[in-house]
């Protein structure tokens, strides 16, 4: 076959292109197989070590501590009711209000329209529910479902809830995956539900279940129904515009579609589902919700304020938190709001509704309708020193936390000191004896140098000589005789000092510090005006007052008071248990003399009007301080021991004469009260003997003394026998015991 030259260069010229080519498909082919090779390699590297990494990071990943000490959990203050049920009254909190609940007292359905509302894959995932998770991811991606789409588990929630862990990125999603599924290693469903009901946000500061129930429903979370129960889950969606308060619309519409989860899942059945859904529900809770203007923040109690009573318990809680800890008033005050206390107190929830009642209108308790009626307070209390009731003021309660003047407003006590300071002591150290002999005269002091008693003297602050004192309240002296008894009923000033000096202020100074545990005294109230009259420099606590009058009723027994008989920790734990220390500043049979000589004052003495229309026994003392800026009467009977005050915040003088006297407003306040006691008459001394005494000298009738006009009580140390002859003697004629009572 002939082929010209022409063809021969055309074939050659082909050949070197396919050539060409090859070589440059050849390069280009090695190229990209050594980049593919490169990108295998590079990506099996990236990807072992992204492996690696993923591996320890779960590994290393923190496991949450369900049982976090460090979570604020609410205190508790609980009352005893009358089936001896503990109840709660006040709940006191920090930023958060959480009341913890075992998930043992949780019913079924409130777990199950948890799981339903947030996670129906609960029991069936090992913490993370990628199907959830890759549907909410593809949802956000395209759009599917109208709606978004929740990817977080239950256990996850309750992570994010537990850290606090808000982060918006890849990175806390990560952490919070890793740490579902670290803490499913570590603990079972069981406690994950339970942590979660205990930490979900329900709005106005709260977290958990228990604490909402209380809130709206003013139920235990044991007591919710299925309805109730799928409204609270509800708001957790979206706390503040799921709230059935603010938003009920959006908390209906959030509560039915729980419902219909629940039903569709089989945990309530068709009849539950349509009774729930047509379930009113009521929203009573503690207290109505208020919020203000700046923050969002609700007060979860039975009252606007704080009763006086509970004031005083979380003061006596704050200050035995300090003691048992060595910590400072701050410290113990963020303690008690925040770790969970449970604090049992004394109060008895009738006697502390009446006296209340009594003092909303100081009308009814002073028994006048006059211009500015003074302030008052009451206090009473057990033989054990547990305070069952306490008011600090008249009228309406205005805050919470107040000034309150039973505990914290120091005020002269008056006579009221004379049994306590001067006949108290006296009886124990058997320097007197209930019909001791004294003249209703001018103190006057022995001067060991000239061998007589002379009147005493004083500078008062005016700068003016003081040549007799003290003065009594009728502003007379009788110059007369009488007995101990008798000047006590009386309130007489003159014996008392008289008998202050037989003591000596030192003595009755010790006696009130050391054994009464008067915690107001000065240095300078070692003197003979603060002991024998009350003229005292800070005054004494009106709590304290009546303490110290406890040993009259009780046969010579102190008891410490107290608001509070012990506080557990959120777990159950004891960590307070109050102790009931009995301390003997009187004798018995010294305690029961005074208890009768305290007793005529309320049958022929200033404080008769206290027993009016009493079936028990009453025994007190009234007192009056200078100017008439202070009343007071302590009241004792069988079951209780009393304090009541009465007069200006600004010290003034009181329109007494248009107001009923202490013992008289007394008997207003406590007369029901007292007349619901279970003892009738006072526990007595054996060893006390009641005998007749010689009206000449005092000292138990002799042979030869003339009859007597009364019996006394008498001590075995403190009994000595006349052996006066009074054959011939001038008939003793005692003070005058008509006289109307001052004070």
């Amino acid at each position: 076959m002939f082929i010209n030259k022409k063809q021969k260069k055309s074939n050659s010229n082909k050949n070197k292109q396919l050539k060409a080519i090859k070589k440059t498909l050849k390069i280009i082919g090695t190229t990209l197989l050594s980049l593919f090779l490169i990108l295998v390699i590079t990506g099996s590297i990236v990807a072992t070590a992204l492996t690696v990494y993923v591996m320890n990071y779960m590994d290393s990943a923190p496991i949450v501590d369900l049982n976090n000490d460090n979570l604020s959990n609410t205190s508790i203050f609980y009352a005893t009711n009358d089936e001896g049920e503990n109840i709660p009254i006040y709940t006191m909190s920090g930023d958060v209000k959480r009341v913890p609940v075992n998930i043992e007292n949780v019913p079924q359905h409130v777990q199950d329209a948890f799981i339903y509302a947030e996670d129906a894959r609960f029991y069936y995932h090992e913490g993370v529910d990628f199907k959830r998770t890759f549907a909410a991811f593809a949802n956000y991606i395209f759009s599917f479902w109208d709606n978004a789409q929740g990817g977080s588990s239950i256990t996850q929630q309750t992570i994010k809830n537990i850290t606090m862990d808000n982060e918006q990125s890849p990175t806390r999603k990560i952490r919070e995956v890793f740490s579902a599924l670290n803490l499913e290693k570590n603990y079972t469903k069981t406690d994950i539900l339970e942590a979660y009901m205990n930490v979900a946000s329900f709005h106005y500061n709260m977290q958990g279940i228990q604490t909402a129930a209380n809130f709206y429903f003013d139920k235990d979370v044991s007591q919710l129904t299925i309805a109730e129960a799928a409204c609270l889950v509800a708001i957790t969606k979206s706390p503040k515009y799921n709230n059935p308060i603010d938003y009920p619309e959006n908390n209906k519409a959030r509560q039915q579609y729980i419902l219909g989860e629940m039903y569709k899942y089989g945990a309530i059945s068709s009849e539950e589902y349509e009774a729930a859904l047509s379930e009113e529900l009521t929203f009573i809770g503690y207290n109505k919700v208020t919020t203000d203007d700046t923050n969002e923040e609700a007060v979860v109690s039975s009252s606007p304020y704080t009763s006086y009573f509970v004031d005083a318990a979380i003061e006596d809680a704050i200050a035995v938190l300090m003691d048992e800890f060595g910590i400072s008033r701050d410290v113990a005050q963020d303690k008690l709001k925040n770790e969970g206390y449970r604090i049992y107190t004394t109060v008895d929830l009738n006697i502390q509704s009446q006296l209340e009642e009594k003092f909303k209108d100081p009308k009814t308790l002073f028994m006048r309708d006059i211009d500015n009626l003074p302030q008052s307070a009451f206090i009473v209390m057990d033989y054990k020193g547990n305070v069952l009731g306490v008011v600090g003021g008249t009228g309406e309660k205005q805050e919470s936390r107040g000034f309150n003047r039973a505990t914290q407003a120091a005020r002269s006590p008056g006579s009221t000191i004379k049994p306590i300071a001067i006949y108290g002591p006296a009886i124990q150290y058997d320097l007197i004896s209930w019909s001791t002999v004294f003249t209703d005269e001018p103190l006057k002091i022995y001067n060991s140098i000239t061998g007589l008693y002379e009147p005493y003297t004083f500078i008062n602050d005016d700068g003016e000589e003081v040549t007799e004192w003290p003065s009594n309240y009728s502003n007379t002296y009788t110059y007369k005789d009488n007995y101990a008894w008798y000047y006590l009923s009386q309130s007489i000033n003159t014996v008392a000092a008289q008998i202050g000096d037989r003591l000596t202020p030192e003595g009755s100074y010790n006696f009130l510090k050391d054994r009464l545990h008067i915690s107001t005294l000065s240095p300078n109230d070692i003197s003979r005006s603060p002991m024998a009259v009350g003229g005292m420099t800070n005054g004494i606590i009106l709590e304290e007052l009546a303490a110290a009058y406890q040993p009259f009723g009780n046969l010579g027994k102190y008891y410490e008071p107290t608001y509070i008989t012990r506080i557990t920790d959120s777990k159950g734990k004891v960590v307070i248990d109050h102790k009931y220390t009995e301390e003997q500043p009187f004798s018995s049979d010294s305690a029961y003399v005074m208890n009768r000589m305290l007793r005529k004052v309320t049958t022929a003495g200033t404080g008769t009007a206290a027993a009016n229309g009493l079936t028990v026994e009453v025994i007190g003392k009234t007192g009056t301080s200078q100017d008439w800026e202070n009343l007071l009467f302590v009241g004792l009977t069988p079951d209780y021991v009393t304090g009541l005050w009465y007069g200006y915040d600004e010290p003034a003088q009181m329109p007494y004469q248009s107001l009923p006297g202490s013992a008289a407003i007394w008997n207003n306040v406590f007369k029901d009260i007292a007349n619901t006691g279970t003892k009738k008459t006072f526990d007595v001394d054996p060893t006390v003997v009641e005998l007749h005494y010689c009206t000449k000298t005092g000292l138990i009738a002799g042979e030869n003394c003339p009859e007597s006009t009364d019996t006394g009580y008498y001590k075995a140390s403190n009994s000595e026998v006349c052996t006066v002859n009074h054959s011939y003697d001038t008939e003793f004629e005692p003070a005058d015991a008509t006289q109307t009572p001052t004070h």
